[in-house]
């Protein structure tokens, strides 16, 4: 339970129903833990009283989210829920019957963002992707957000309320977000092996220029005359297994380190920067030598 982002939505007066859907938890265990730290409840009766209920059950037959309808009508999300389950409103699960298709384009920059600092979360249902980067990286955050829009994309950013003890500061997250999503789930198959991320051969299959790119960006970084990619959460044995997919599409292979680095010989970077460069975001150029 990560109670400090527990505190953060309460903070910005979230109901504990809301954040147990955020954090993908009971709201049971979301009650427990904001009793526990002192915090009053968010929920009111108020929203229920100046909702349109009219148009909420109009916009429920539109297939609109409770969270669509919330924004919609200016009230609590928790309360749409209320309301169409008082009302015995039914409708189609919408994680299991609304798929959203991505785009060759969304998938790769997905399957790049997967090997550096993104992540998936199995819920009961469907993965559900986030990708954290330092406050630095905001504009390429945004970037990734935008590209991912259709597929229900939010950006956000989070500051931590407590401080770092290894550096006495207090660090910032950029922070891109998709809504449980079907389509997610071979490539969650393909990436995840016991609940770990493992690079196959199947989730390589259409990995690509761009794919690379944003892998790059992610993890990326100068190193002399050439670059590294911080591959140390992978095995030496799944490292060798992307190489392999490098030599096969692309034509360039890296050394990989005792720790589990990816370290590319200096005479192949000039193949490297003309795959990746195409794709580069402009506040990610710092990481290759243009000249």
């Amino acid at each position: 339970m990560d109670k400090q982002r527990l505190v953060e939505l309460h903070k910005e007066g979230k109901t504990d129903a809301e954040i147990a859907s955020i954090m993908n938890v009971s709201r049971q265990l979301i009650q427990f833990h904001r009793s526990k730290l002192g915090l009053a409840s968010n929920f009111s009766y108020l929203s229920f009283r100046k909702m349109n209920y009219t148009e909420a059950e109009k916009l429920v037959r539109e297939g609109k989210t409770d969270r669509e309808i919330a924004e919609l009508l200016g009230v609590k999300e928790i309360s749409v829920y209320f309301f169409r389950k008082r009302n015995n409103i039914q409708r189609d699960n919408l994680l299991i019957n609304k798929a959203i298709e991505m785009t060759d384009r969304q998938r790769s920059i997905i399957l790049g963002s997967l090997l550096g600092d993104a992540s998936l979360r199995k819920t009961n249902i469907n993965p559900i992707f986030t990708c954290e980067h330092g406050i630095k990286q905001l504009e390429y955050c945004k970037w990734k957000a935008k590209e991912l829009e259709s597929l229900g994309a939010k950006f956000s950013t989070s500051k931590r309320k407590t401080i770092d003890k290894r550096t006495g500061l207090y660090y910032e997250s950029a922070i891109c977000r998709l809504p449980a999503n079907p389509v997610l789930l071979p490539i969650y198959n393909n990436l995840y092996k016991n609940g770990k991320k493992t690079i196959t051969s199947e989730y390589l299959e259409s990995f690509n220029e761009l794919s690379l790119a944003v892998m790059f960006m992610d993890d990326g970084y100068r190193l002399g005359k050439t670059v590294g990619i911080a591959t140390n959460y992978f095995t030496v044995e799944e490292c060798s297994i992307f190489n392999d997919m490098l030599v096969a599409k692309f034509g360039i292979v890296f050394n990989i380190t005792k720790n589990g680095t990816l370290y590319l010989p200096t005479k192949q970077y000039p193949a490297f920067e003309e795959l990746v460069l195409p794709y580069m975001h402009n506040t990610m150029m710092y990481k290759l030598i243009v000249s």
